[in-house]
């Protein structure tokens, strides 16, 4: 994935042989030499802010390149030196936590390209705790929820991106899609809703046909004349009801 980056024939000298390339292009490397990377767990405030910085800018220079992977993870490499900001002392914490929405913005917009829509959503969910009104955090995860077909949501981003730049083209574009995007899952919706009821209305009908038939039915069979009692029958003499004899007290 990394190295079908669009971005890669910049390094590699091949912008004008990719055109004519029909076939892979396969690259024998081999390792000379590397230098182990402090962990960021020994470092100090100012190393930590440094790398960040450093992991920041490598991630910009991808970035213009439009090697959009590479570049998310060197924004990632920068969000994790900075992330635990409590840790920082006062004097550094600001900073800290600048690069921290910074990187996560860079992240978010790395994301979108990639269309990788949630990852683009939790990116800007963090800057958007520290800083409700950013608009550029409320436009990219705007732009999130309407990859993930969350019109509603997107709406609700992308009016209040416009409330805070209120000539942002892109917001102003993306709203329109949003609420292109539900209106047309709410045709949808009440199609299948109708179509929904109507197939109940039927079977509710036919049910209560068929009951109706079958209770018919049945009161016809049960229905039995009783047969005439016979004459020597109706003569028969009742028979002797036991005497009660009432006491008194």
């Amino acid at each position: 994935r990394l190295c079908a980056d669009a971005g890669l024939k910049f390094d590699l000298g091949l912008s004008d042989r990719l055109p004519s390339l029909d076939s892979s292009v396969i690259f024998r490397l081999e390792l000379q030499d590397f230098e182990t990377p402090q962990d960021l767990v020994n470092m100090d405030d100012e190393e930590k802010l440094a790398f960040a910085a450093g992991r920041k800018d490598a991630g910009s220079d991808l970035f213009r390149q439009s090697r959009w992977r590479l570049a998310l993870r060197s924004y990632f490499r920068a969000a994790e030196a900075v992330a635990h900001i409590e840790g920082f002392t006062e004097s550094s914490k600001p900073k800290a936590k600048q690069l921290r929405i910074q990187a996560e913005l860079n992240q978010a917009a790395c994301a979108l390209r990639l269309e990788e829509w949630s990852l683009a959503r939790r990116c800007c969910d963090f800057v958007l705790q520290e800083q409700p009104d950013n608009a550029k955090a409320l436009y990219r995860r705007g732009s999130a929820w309407l990859g993930l077909g969350k019109f509603q949501e997107a709406a609700a981003d992308m009016r209040q991106c416009l409330e805070e730049e209120p000539g942002a083209t892109e917001a102003k574009r993306g709203l329109r899609q949003a609420l292109e995007g539900q209106k047309s899952e709410d045709a949808e919706t009440k199609e299948v809703f109708t179509k929904m009821c109507k197939g109940l209305g039927e079977e509710s009908r036919g049910a209560v046909q068929e009951l109706c038939s079958e209770e018919v039915g049945e009161d016809e069979e049960d229905e039995e004349e009783d047969e005439p009692l016979s004459t020597a029958e109706l003569r028969q003499p009742l028979p002797e009801l036991p005497q009660v004899i009432e006491m008194q007290s």
